[in-house]
C-alpha cells in the first residue's frame, strides 16, 4: 500500500522532514519519491509544484496519509488548497456511506 508520510532528515536537534511517497512495508527512510519538505523549527511546509500533482494522483489511487502529515496539510500553515478540496470530497463520501448504513439499519428494525 502506498503511503504519504514524513521521512526524517537533518542532524540531531535540527531535524527537518521530507514529505515522501513510500510503500508502507518499507522502513521509515526508504521512499519512492520526495514531494516536499517540512521544517518544524520554522513551522514551514513546502510542496514541490510536481509534488502537489503526485500527491493528488496517489490519493486518487488510494494512498493513505499519516495523521501528522494530514494535520499539517489541512492546517492554515499549508499553502496548498488542493488537499482541502480532496478532503472535503472524501468526507462527503464517508457521510453518504454512513447515511446509507443508517437507512439500512432502520429498514431492518422496522421489518
Amino acid at each position: 500500500m502506498l503511503k504519504i508520510r514524513l521521512s526524517q532528515e537533518g542532524r540531531r536537534n535540527r531535524r527537518t522532514h521530507a514529505i515522501v511517497l513510500s510503500d508502507s512495508r518499507k522502513r521509515r527512510d526508504s521512499y519512492k519519491q520526495k514531494v516536499g519538505s517540512y521544517d518544524p523549527l520554522k513551522d514551514l511546509l513546502l510542496l514541490n509544484e510536481e509534488g502537489e500533482k503526485e500527491i493528488l494522483e496517489a490519493l486518487e489511487k488510494g494512498a493513505q496519509v499519516t495523521e501528522k502529515l494530514h494535520s499539517l496539510l489541512i492546517s492554515d500553515r499549508s499553502s496548498s488548497p488542493f488537499y482541502s478540496e480532496w478532503l472535503r470530497k472524501r468526507e462527503e463520501k464517508i457521510l453518504s456511506r454512513k447515511l446509507r448504513e443508517k437507512a439500512k439499519r432502520l429498514e431492518r428494525e422496522e421489518g
